[in-house]
């Protein structure tokens, strides 16, 4: 077992499971593989729905490598399911912090000074009139060239081996 996985030996993560899928429907289908110590299907802390995946903890580790070698793209109630070893998430194994919960933006992060979409505040480039955030093309400092951009050509092709001082006094 890779390193990463032997901190929970026994317990299997299983995907794709329908909204329909209870605890008792996984241990049905699971404990043909060995003995069961725990089955947690995962819910919406709001609506009690699933989230479509659930952890299944077996009591000997080989069995639970039965299971992911057996059930791993079955279906169980229409859907196709997916059965892994269950690792532990990153900040944990990283010594990282959790992500934050509930998801969502949160703010700007401390020490910034703001601005927002369109680069107002004090990072920000030229405003509009309105002071809106959005810059107004009228008066952009860039100068649009009907050239597309493209630097003035002030000399020709041969004399671009040569500076432009030099060439004008050809």
């Amino acid at each position: 077992m890779p390193a990463a996985e032997a901190d929970r030996p026994g317990k299997v993560f299983v995907g794709g499971l329908a909204s329909d899928i209870d605890e008792a429907v996984l241990e049905k289908y699971f404990s043909h593989y060995g003995r069961l110590t725990e089955v947690i299907v995962k819910r919406d802390k709001n609506t009690q729905q699933t989230r479509g995946y659930a952890f299944i903890t077996f009591e000997n580790p080989y069995d639970a490598e039965d299971a992911i070698k057996e059930m791993d793209k079955k279906e169980i109630h229409g859907r196709q399911i997916y059965v892994e070893q269950a690792v532990k998430p990153r900040h944990e194994t990283q010594n990282l912090r959790p992500p934050p919960r509930g998801g969502g933006f949160r703010g700007a992060p401390r020490g910034s000074r703001g601005g927002g979409r369109g680069g107002g505040g004090s990072r920000g480039g030229p405003r509009g009139r309105m002071g809106d955030g959005h810059m107004d093309r009228s008066r952009s400092p860039i100068r649009q060239r009907p050239d597309r951009g493209r630097p003035d050509r002030d000399f020709s092709r041969s004399d671009r081996r040569r500076t432009p001082h030099e060439a004008s006094q050809t």
